[in-house]
């Protein structure tokens, strides 16, 4: 992964991304970094271009904290409650969580009402206990918020960088890197 994000070592693109990943921490919602993270990655050499189109849809479609997030907590529920559930179970809940992990965009705690409505549509875990997880939401919303701006960092980096190596095939691996 780093030579095709363009840096000797991965930590370094996260210390770049430091004061972005706190804003996020603190406010619980990856999209008020969302101008930040074009002036940081354009002044690294990133293409604005690539940025321009790559980083809005992240944060319209790639919303992994979310999807891990919902996926991890209907798995610690089933378990909790000692459900047994069949492969299409499993699938049927894949699909339900592929979905619904999209709506939890942009405000702090909408994750949590996609989890209930995860398990609402999926019907087969009970919701008794829901205030239990609301209790830590606070804190697994940071974390979904900061997984889902690395994330789009990530993957902005490695596409604008894929870019510039195909207009230039002849660059070596370490002038990317």
């Amino acid at each position: 992964m780093h030579h095709v994000i363009g840096f000797k070592h991965d930590k370094v693109f996260f210390l770049l991304m430091f004061c972005r990943i706190i804003l996020v921490i603190t406010t619980s919602s990856s999209k008020t970094a969302f101008p930040l993270i074009f002036e940081k990655m354009e002044s690294e050499g990133y293409s604005r271009k690539i940025l321009r189109f790559v980083i809005p849809l992240g944060y319209n479609f790639n919303l992994s904290g979310a999807c891990i997030y919902i996926a991890v907590t209907c798995c610690f529920l089933i378990q909790f409650y000692n459900i047994s559930l069949t492969v299409s179970d499993y699938l049927w809940l894949f699909v339900i969580i592929s979905v619904t992990s999209k709506t939890a965009s942009g405000v702090p705690g909408s994750g949590f009402l996609a989890l209930i409505f995860t398990l609402n549509r999926f019907g087969k875990i009970p919701l008794t206990d829901i205030a239990l997880l609301y209790s830590v939401d606070r804190f697994m919303n940071e974390a979904r918020s900061v997984t889902n701006f690395i994330s789009i960092a990530v993957s902005g980096a490695v596409i604008s960088k894929i870019n510039q190596k195909n207009k230039n095939p002849d660059i070596s691996h370490e002038t990317l890197g």
